[in-house]
């Protein structure tokens, strides 16, 4: 994944989900530096743990040919909840 400061959310191409993944809510358009991005819909996703607890993160679902060389983007909103 890119790590992205400027970037305000989390993004993942839907080929690196599982197949029984549920994407909920309907798509929407996020606006951009240079043009709207497109979502499928919205996952909520264990991203790590601190002791007994899980962290859960919204993640918004892209199409396979969104036009980066990575798997999605890692916003500025992942490393504020990791801290």
């Amino acid at each position: 994944l890119l790590l992205d400061t400027g970037a305000t959310l989390i993004l993942i191409k839907v080929g690196n989900l599982k197949a029984e993944t549920l994407i909920r809510e309907k798509p929407m358009a996020l606006t951009g530096m240079t043009d709207q991005v497109k979502t499928i819909g919205k996952i909520r996703a264990r991203t790590g743990r601190l002791g007994d607890k899980e962290i859960r993160h919204t993640m918004y679902i892209v199409k396979d040919d969104f036009p980066v060389d990575y798997k999605g983007i890692l916003g500025i909103d992942f490393l504020q909840k990791q801290n």
